[in-house]
């Protein structure tokens, strides 16, 4: 009886001693970064993403809210965004674009991003060459069809098309809200 009780003790006193170094190894903060991943990995992009961006330079952040610019990719490497310089919708490396901005936020439509993202996305082409209108997303009234998008108005116009439904951004704030999608990706001090 007295060998088990000792045995027991002894067996008792590793697992505290082991859980113990393993608690301390857990809420190490390094060991804790180590098994994450870096936030900078690049996930896989899929047709459809909307790309939230904001400038490094507070006086370039001239958009109300947070975010300032917004973008769609549409696959094979390209973003679909309005650019007030060269005054239209154009179509731009992925990898330019992320060098471009020090924060980005991705998101992604939560509910059958094959359908509705691919679809945004084919839309996103065909808008490529609209002229770039900085007021198109302030009001229904000023919104007419064929006088240009702002980076707000096309990935909006992109999926109205996929979802047969005007979502009504106004800002990219308005995106980032958006209950359909789900953040997938982001970069920067966010």
């Amino acid at each position: 009886m007295k060998l088990q009780t000792a045995w027991l003790t002894i067996l008792i006193a590793l697992v505290l001693t082991l859980t113990a170094v393993v608690s301390a190894q857990v809420l190490d903060f390094k060991y804790l970064q180590d098994l994450s991943p870096p936030k900078t990995s690049q996930p896989v992009f899929l047709p459809g993403d909307v790309f939230l961006t904001r400038n490094a330079n507070e006086e370039e952040n001239t958009s109300p809210g947070f975010w300032n610019h917004c973008a769609i990719y549409v696959g094979d490497g390209q973003i679909v965004e309005a650019q007030q310089d060269p005054g239209e919708v154009v179509d731009s490396k992925l990898n330019e674009f992320m060098d471009r901005y020090p924060e980005i936020r991705v998101l992604r439509v939560r509910v059958a991003p094959e359908r509705y993202g691919v679809a945004a996305a084919s839309r996103a082409t065909q808008l490529v060459g609209t002229k770039y209108r900085l007021t198109a997303s302030i009001s229904k009234a000023l919104r007419v069809v064929g006088r240009g998008d702002n980076c707000v108005s096309t990935v909006r116009r992109c999926y109205q098309y996929s979802w047969d439904n005007d979502p009504r951004w106004r800002i990219p704030d308005g995106v980032n809200e958006y209950p359909a999608f789900r953040l997938v990706w982001e970069k920067g001090g966010l």
